[in-house]
């Protein structure tokens, strides 16, 4: 299980530091910054990225808006206007957080690795020679954030999820923004607030309890009586007031689905693990969700691998050979878990078939980085988590009012793999 961490949100504000804590296609159609393109591998620069939009592929590394077009020109062959540094772990002020991996076609992958990479060598130092490229461009390029904030503020951190509980497992954060220059980490904590969450239909509500479990570092707002179980298609309206301050945040939970059945899957946790071949996960095994109307839908999926390390081997191994990450931290980086944790997030618009309304999720087979068990969690989110994912200064986007951050929901199904060689 991931467990809690402390991490760096990805915008600064001048003299502030915002910290939120880290919880542990068919065809369908993916959102480039809200317009749809073919699920094809290739994507146009100039129908897909239009002046100002502050989101790009579907692996949405943030902040790519506004690139020159010397970056357009980075692909090592010709014939792919996909954005080339695809494994940047994050680009909105030079912030390390992987969104995925791989979008572009292997043959061409294959060529940049062969001209960067030697086998045998760590993959981490391909992701260091694209953080190369990209600190290259910082220095010639304007990526800061529009409005600085000087103020200290209250930083809510929730995504409830359809069917469960506010539990210890899955509690409401509330900590504050610190000063970089000097400021005391003792001062994040916020474990005072009088914290309430309300059904807004039917008005009933609770007040969340504050836990902090100091041997695994996990801590927030939860619900002790498992009072309010959250429900599909109904809002529910957070309100929380620390210190003389007032802060509010409303989601409205997205509708369930289904995944329909596939082989490679299991949904459990108990079970033996079926098996997928990894170069044929996207060809036989891609995850399909069942919604139930054809519109654009916000999806996130996350791929955690339950191997421990140094007991897990690359995938990649028909370019770097057999190896795996050389430290426990190049498994899973401090910051975001990444490679060990990947996620994924666009927005997608359901095709039809004899099911119905389908999505097919798409680049899974690219998500997964080593060999093993592994635990898939799909969602559909809220357009308040979604928003504060992909957009420039999300933190302002997140549905919060009177703090920063984000109060989100999703409905959610976790599925249980094994990745095999052959």
């Amino acid at each position: 299980m991931v467990k809690n961490r402390v991490f760096i949100m990805k915008r600064w504000c001048n003299g502030q530091v915002a910290i939120p804590l880290h919880h542990e296609a068919k065809r369908s159609s993916l959102s480039f910054g809200g317009v749809d393109a073919p699920t094809d591998g290739v994507v146009k620069k100039d129908k897909y990225l239009s002046e100002g939009q502050d989101t790009f592929s579907p692996l949405l590394w943030r902040g790519v808006a506004g690139l020159p077009d010397w970056a357009w020109d980075l692909s090592p062959s010709e014939g792919h206007d996909i954005f080339s540094p695809l494994l940047w772990r994050g680009v909105a002020g030079a912030s390390l957080t992987g969104r995925g991996i791989f979008t572009r076609p292997k043959d061409t992958l294959n060529n940049f690795f062969l001209k960067y990479g030697e086998p045998g060598r760590s993959p981490l130092l391909f992701y260091y020679i694209m953080l190369v490229i990209f600190l290259i461009f910082l220095s010639s390029c304007d990526l800061t954030s529009g409005k600085r904030h000087n103020e200290n503020f209250i930083v809510i951190t929730a995504n409830i999820y359809a069917g469960e509980y506010i539990t210890k497992d899955n509690p409401i954060l509330i900590t504050r923004s610190i000063s970089v220059n000097g400021g005391s980490l003792d001062m994040l904590l916020v474990d005072d607030a009088l914290v309430t969450i309300q059904e807004k239909e039917t008005e009933i509500s609770c007040r969340l309890r504050f836990f902090i479990d100091y041997k695994s570092g996990a801590f927030g707002y939860y619900d002790p009586l498992e009072s309010i179980l959250v429900e599909s298609s109904k809002t529910y309206v957070l309100t929380v007031k620390v210190q003389g301050v007032a802060i509010t945040a409303e989601t409205t939970v997205p509708d369930e689905f289904m995944v329909l059945p596939n082989a490679g899957y299991t949904t459990d946790g108990n079970a033996t693990f079926p098996s997928m071949i990894h170069k044929t996960i996207d060809e036989l095994y891609p995850i399909e969700i069942k919604v139930d109307k054809q519109e654009n839908i916000p999806i996130f999926v996350e791929y955690y691998c339950l191997e421990d390390w140094p007991y897990v081997m690359y995938v990649y191994d028909d370019w770097i050979g057999d190896m795996g990450p050389a430290t426990e931290e190049d498994y899973e980086g401090i910051m975001d878990g990444f490679p060990r944790r990947n996620t994924f997030y666009a927005t997608a618009y359901p095709h039809i078939d004899e099911n119905g309304f389908v999505i097919t999720v798409p680049f899974s087979q690219l998500n997964y980085f080593f060999y093993g068990e592994y635990r898939t969690t799909v969602m559909r989110i809220d357009e308040n988590y979604f928003k504060y994912l992909y957009k420039s200064e999300g933190y302002l986007h997140g549905g919060v009012q009177g703090g920063i951050g984000y109060f989100g929901s999703a409905s959610r199904i976790t599925l249980y793999t094994k990745i095999v060689k052959q």
